[in-house]
């Protein structure tokens, strides 16, 4: 739950889903676009050739790594932009995942931008996680309300803190706090803000959560089998600059099987948020469950149920495809333009920025039942 949907993902791929992929994010990005062609050679990609060489296995935190430079980005919502993140990579001991702590940044051509510090930390065998994130964004978008667009600027300083706890194999139970100060203008055009927007203006939000996961995945940046569920309910207040409480729910299932030359990917994700949660933290088309083909901030509403599947696979070592379909019923939609069923289905290609991590460099296009085709840049896979 972070200041609006398109940020949460943007977050979420970044920072918390995989913590390798956070840290190759930018060592890989410097030599995706130049070296597009190259051949499968690490020493063709110097940026790989920098993945290559990090003895992940290797614990201890002196035996970690340095690891940062740019990535670029295309999202529907916030347009084309570059991120840039550096940080150090390590291993507690043998038994945990990775461990994180670094800096970044983003920027796009809508004049959107956002900086950040972050750390996760895995120890005791895996037993304990720990992440962390301190920021803060500037964000300009269209809000989809009413039967119209409305050009936003949202400006927001945000706090979180997450621990989670394995109680028993691939399963963790969890607690989350964030703390947002949230500001909202129009940024183009004259009148008053809708209510909606009104009401959260100029609010200090606190949000906590109960959170918990099973986790049987093979590899966290390219899995070829098994689950991974995760579940949050938070209760958020809003403290200052207004008043009110909500509740949110929501889950979101993943689940993969090899088939044929490639791999089946499944998701399902389902949400729930109350009357009283604000708009930028309801459930979102395109943002909560990550569906292709649609803007996170005009798909907006008070409970959501999708499913999307992905067909994905490599011709080569470096090179990839991807090829997808999905729909979602969102209830009470916040604009009365948008369907309570929406559909997108499209294609994608990857290249390998990582043979060692399994990081692929991907670009979508999709086309929704609006006829709308949108292209997307991304690091890693969409889930």
């Amino acid at each position: 739950m972070i200041a609006n949907a398109e940020l949460q993902e943007f977050y979420k791929v970044i920072i918390r889903d995989s913590i390798i992929r956070l840290a190759l994010l930018g060592t890989t990005g410097l030599a995706v676009v130049p070296n597009m062609t190259a051949a499968d050679s690490p020493a063709d990609n110097p940026g790989v050739d920098a993945i290559n060489s990090v003895d992940h296995k290797s614990a201890g935190f002196r035996e970690g790594k340095i690891i940062g430079a740019p990535i670029p980005m295309l999202t529907p919502t916030l347009g084309a932009g570059l991120a840039i993140v550096g940080g150090y990579i390590f291993k507690f001991d043998e038994k945990s995942e990775s461990s994180f702590f670094g800096l970044g940044g983003f920027y796009t051509d809508n004049d959107s931008f956002g900086y950040g510090a972050a750390a996760k930390l895995n120890f005791m065998e895996d037993t304990w996680r720990i992440d962390f994130f301190a920021g803060d964004v500037r964000l300009n978008y269209d809000l989809g309300t009413g039967d119209s667009l409305i050009p936003l600027t949202q400006e927001s300083p945000v706090a979180r803190l997450g621990v989670q706890y394995s109680f028993a194999e691939d399963m963790y139970v969890g607690v989350r706090g964030t703390y947002m100060d949230n500001t909202l203008s129009r940024s183009s055009g004259t009148g008053i803000l809708p209510p909606e927007v009104a009401l959260v203006a100029h609010a200090s939000i606190a949000i906590g959560e109960l959170t918990f996961e099973a986790d049987t995945l093979d590899d966290s940046n390219y899995p070829t089998s098994g689950h991974d569920v995760f579940v949050s309910v938070g209760y958020g207040d809003i403290v200052s600059g207004g008043s009110g409480s909500f509740n949110k729910a929501y889950t979101n299932m993943d689940y993969f099987m090899p088939l044929g030359k490639g791999v089946l990917a499944t998701e399902l994700t389902l949400c729930n948020a109350d009357s009283g949660t604000p708009f930028f933290l309801q459930c979102s088309i395109g943002g909560t469950d990550h569906l292709r083909g649609f803007s996170a901030t005009e798909f907006l509403g008070g409970s959501l149920a999708s499913l999307q599947t992905e067909y994905r696979g490599m011709f080569s070592k470096r090179f990839g495809y991807a090829a997808f379909l999905g729909a979602g019923f969102l209830g009470d939609p916040l604009s009365s333009t948008v369907d309570e069923f929406n559909y997108s289905y499209g294609v994608g290609v990857r290249f390998r920025v990582s043979t060692a991590f399994k990081v692929d460099f991907s670009v979508d296009i999709a086309r929704n039942n609006y006829h709308d085709n949108q292209v997307t840049v991304y690091l890693g896979q969409r889930f």
